[in-house]
């Protein structure tokens, strides 16, 4: 269940959600939706599917699909978003081990980078 506390972020994501498509197309007027667009999509989906579980492997998978979508989108390159969402998977398991607010979990990674699967090639 969704706590109070996590309204703000659920109402933040779904916003970029919105906005991220709006924003990549400004000035474009030939088309109301592009395929890079779906990118951007993603991302938002992604965001706003973190807040919505308390269920540590699913905020993973969500996460890695979300830097995974946005860093493809950026790049045009499908393996530069899945090896920044390993990047990103190490470093905060990194950061939990020493700043001590957890351990540091492979698995979690694993489950990061199990996100960039979720990357659809527009």
């Amino acid at each position: 269940m969704i706590g109070v506390s996590n309204t703000w972020m659920i109402q933040i994501s779904a916003l970029v959600c919105f906005i991220l498509p709006v924003a990549a197309s400004a000035g474009d007027e030939a088309s109301k939706f592009s395929w890079e667009q779906g990118y951007l999509l993603q991302t938002g989906l992604s965001l706003v599917a973190i807040p919505l579980t308390d269920d540590d492997r699913l905020q993973h998978v969500a996460a890695g699909s979300a830097i995974s979508a946005f860093v493809t989108y950026k790049t045009g390159s499908f393996w530069k978003g899945c090896a920044a969402a390993l990047a990103a998977g190490v470093l905060k398991e990194a950061y939990d081990d020493l700043s001590g607010s957890g351990r540091f979990e492979a698995r979690d990674i694993g489950y990061t980078i199990a996100g960039c699967s979720f990357t659809i090639r527009f």
